[in-house]
């Protein structure tokens, strides 16, 4: 079994060489078990939200709730490992070649939807407001996106270059480097224009950011 204690909760994980199934809640106060769920093994990501849980690893994505200590699967498709925190909810993807595109929780519906069906090992940012960045780390899925939580959507707004993991926020724009193709240089991102403009075409794995008085310094 694996064991994961995140509060007050230990969660109890059946793994691929069990007979048994499923996963149990554990009240370390009570000392009970007050929740459980009978289907799959290796659920062992599991993210708080708040008061309640989202639990992944295994085929789609369970939602645990501590109020009524009901875990209910809210999707049956994909092995998804991560979770973003955005207004309103969570982004939810992988880091593995098992599931392709973004989810998106709604925290007050408690609903998963499917938002993006293309790319893995993503990297995100929240940039402004309710909107994120998003950058694969792989090579098959170039550019930069962006999440736009008024409509819930994601569209590439930058084509060029991937892994651009390295984000400063100035205001309400960001610069960004680090992509792993050569002389990328540094891009701008605008949030009230919502575009990117590359600033400076030399080099590339630009990544660290000091600000300085009316500037920053960037190496």
């Amino acid at each position: 079994s694996i064991f994961q204690i995140i509060g007050d909760k230990c969660f109890v994980i059946s793994n691929d060489n069990q007979s048994a199934s499923g996963l149990f809640v554990y009240d370390i106060n009570t000392e009970s078990i007050i929740a459980s769920y009978a289907d799959g093994s290796n659920w062992k990501y599991i993210y708080p939200t708040g008061n309640d849980y989202l639990i992944m690893g295994y085929v789609g994505v369970l939602y645990y709730n501590t109020t009524t200590n009901i875990i209910e699967q809210l999707t049956t498709s994909g092995m998804w490992d991560t979770i973003h925190e955005v207004e309103d909810g969570y982004l939810i993807y992988a880091t593995n070649l098992s599931s392709y595109g973004i989810l998106f929780f709604d925290s007050n519906s408690k609903t998963i939807t499917q938002i993006y069906d293309t790319g893995y090992k993503y990297i995100m940012k929240t940039v402004s407001g309710n909107k994120a960045l998003i950058t694969s780390t792989t090579s098959s899925y170039k550019g930069i996106f962006l999440y736009d939580g008024s409509s819930k959507t994601i569209t590439q707004i930058y084509d060029v270059g991937y892994n651009w993991k390295h984000i400063q926020i100035i205001g309400n724009k960001c610069l960004i480097g680090g992509s792993d193709y050569n002389d990328l240089g540094i891009l701008l991102y605008n949030s009230t224009t919502n575009t990117i403009q590359q600033i400076y075409t030399k080099g590339y794995s630009w990544g660290s950011f000091q600000i300085i008085e009316n500037g920053c310094l960037i190496a």
